[in-house]
């Protein structure tokens, strides 16, 4: 059983009648949180909606989402540029080969992806 270091919990109606929140370990109720594995199942369901509405297929390679120099490099194993050819179905089953950034061993990986990391616009 691992301890919790730190976490937020908050709770409310959606009319508004109850509303609880705490936090633990220093964090507070805006601080970030390491979301993890959390985002899978949201971002998964959303991928499949625009699937179901015609706006993208499972087979689109992400390149067509992403320009090549935000790509370039992200996916590289034995010299190999593997990063254009990913396609959605493979990083939403994690078939990419993409290596688990939070396993445990694997900083170096961790901390490269972290300070590439930069914010995203769809518009």
């Amino acid at each position: 059983l691992k301890k919790i270091e730190e976490s937020v919990l908050v709770i409310e109606y959606t009319c508004g009648a109850f509303s609880f929140s705490k936090s633990y370990g220093g964090k507070e109720l805006d601080s970030p949180l390491l979301m993890a594995s959390i985002t899978k199942l949201f971002t998964t369901t959303c991928i499949l909606v625009l699937q179901e509405q015609g706006k993208l297929s499972l087979d689109d390679k992400i390149t067509k989402y992403f320009n090549n120099s935000m790509l370039r490099g992200l996916h590289v194993y034995y010299g190999k540029e593997y990063s254009f050819d990913l396609t959605l179905s493979d990083l939403m089953f994690q078939t990419s080969g993409l290596p688990d950034i939070f396993e445990e061993g694997k900083a170096s990986t961790k901390n490269k992806i972290v300070k590439k990391d930069f914010c995203i616009t769809f518009e």
